[in-house]
């Protein structure tokens, strides 16, 4: 019996194992992405045993790295557990290290800056603007290599090390397959393991792909405990900083920022930030409050459907999802025989916002059926609510506090589930509905 090839070589990229080395690996596709396998068994701990929950105390709020940025603080759940790690992601030029900056410049913690894409004059030039005490405890260093990052950390005896950013991360033992996904895994559960063991946190930079998702295996994202999302928006001064992942707080949570001269400042009154005041009514627009971890903003859904000459028209989407929209698309068509199929559909939320809360359903609804009818519903209006399949509209978490949100900012009247319970508002219209029909 012939005796079987061993795998020798391993795609970086999707972890494939091959008997012989391919230029493009024809698995994934990737070029250049095989490595020979090292066979290498990583020993275990001698301190590696279960221990009896009762035996293990939670860190108290003394044991909180706590941060004068209200923003950062909040986002965080109150706080961060020494020993965590964050993982912040966003567009390039958007302002990651702007913000590490500005958070850790009032802060007392010892902290090490590594820069893998900058100089250490160009970090220190940087962080004088946002610091002017030359006495403040922020040291930085530029280099790609892991081994140095840790061993500076242990010999400045740092609370907090910045990674920036991981994708441009080496080792000295894996130079060849540098910028691989398969050391980047490596090297991150290596940076994850020497601050959970010495209770340091560690803050991670990372870049995001075309689609806008965070680039590299999501392994790295299950490593962390708090995942965030730093992006931009149509305004090139706003950015947005919204919690993907939380372990110590609620997820989903928002801060809208303004990028000014002196820094990265919250934009007040956040809940109307989407919202453009209208002289009259436009068909194909309304208003849903949506909710975003603990806070509500109401956000402008935009419709328009136009006649198209080829067989198979457009389905265009932005910031909703396009599977959503086509079945919202075949409910109206078979509830309220509406005929979308001879027509072009574009729908839009407002400033680059990516909206995934249900509620949004009965708005994109609404939007939809006023652009088609070329009707306006009154812009003092509200929609929300899921749909189901039969065209009921069902109740969705948090109503009251979407409507309170809405009443706020100055809307006069309110579509919403019938099945949901709220207490009257005096400065909002309650119209209950429970079915698609009812809209028209």
């Amino acid at each position: 019996m012939p005796r079987a090839a061993a795998l020798e070589f391993q795609c970086q990229s999707c972890e494939t194992e091959f008997p012989k080395w391919f230029g493009k690996c024809p698995e994934c596709g990737e070029w250049n992405s095989l490595l020979r396998r090292e066979e290498k068994k990583k020993a275990l701990k001698p301190n590696s045993r279960a221990r009896h929950w009762m035996e293990l105390k939670a860190p108290s709020l003394t044991e909180h790295q706590s941060f004068e940025l209200a923003f950062i603080q909040r986002l965080l759940g109150g706080g961060l557990p020494r020993g965590s790690v964050v993982l912040l992601a966003g567009q390039p030029g958007v302002g990651k290290s702007t913000l590490l900056f500005q958070t850790f410049a009032s802060s007392s913690q010892k902290v090490l800056f590594a820069s893998t894409e900058e100089s250490e004059s160009q970090l220190a030039v940087r962080f004088r603007k946002f610091c002017r005490d030359e006495s403040a405890p922020f040291f930085v260093m530029s280099t790609s290599l892991l081994e140095d990052i840790l061993q500076e950390a242990d010999r400045l005896e740092v609370d907090t090390v910045v990674v920036d950013s991981i994708q441009m991360l080496g080792s000295r033992s894996s130079l060849q397959s540098r910028w691989g996904a398969g050391l980047m895994r490596e090297l991150s559960d290596e940076l994850v393991s020497q601050a959970k063991a010495k209770s340091r946190s560690l803050w991670i930079v990372g870049h995001v792909n075309k689609e806008g998702e965070i680039a590299g295996p999501k392994t790295l994202e299950h490593l962390v405990d708090c995942v965030f999302l730093f992006c931009g928006s149509d305004d090139p001064s706003v950015r947005s900083l919204q919690v993907q992942k939380n372990r110590f707080g609620p997820s989903g949570e928002l801060a809208l920022l303004r990028m000014e001269e002196k820094g990265l400042t919250e934009i007040p009154n956040p809940e109307s930030f989407w919202m453009h005041q209208y002289s009259k009514s436009v068909p194909g627009c309304v208003y849903c409050p949506i909710l975003l971890g603990s806070r509500v903003y109401c956000v402008e859904v935009q419709a328009l459907c136009a006649a198209t000459a080829f067989p198979s028209p457009r389905r265009t989407v932005s910031g909703f999802d396009l599977q959503r929209l086509h079945l919202i698309l075949a409910l109206l068509e078979k509830r309220l025989d509406l005929r979308f199929s001879g027509l072009d559909v574009y729908l839009n939320i407002v400033g680059g916002l990516k909206v995934e809360d249900t509620a949004a359903d009965l708005a994109v609804a609404a939007a939809l059926i006023s652009a088609i009818k070329n009707q306006a519903f009154p812009s003092e209006r509200v929609f929300l609510g899921e749909l189901g399949l039969t065209g009921e509209i069902r109740s969705v978490p948090g109503v009251k506090q979407r409507l309170e949100a809405a009443a706020r900012v100055g809307k006069q009247s309110a579509v919403f589930p019938a099945s949901a319970e709220s207490e009257k508002i005096s400065e909002l219209e309650l119209l209950p509905h429970r079915h698609i029909q009812d809209l028209f």
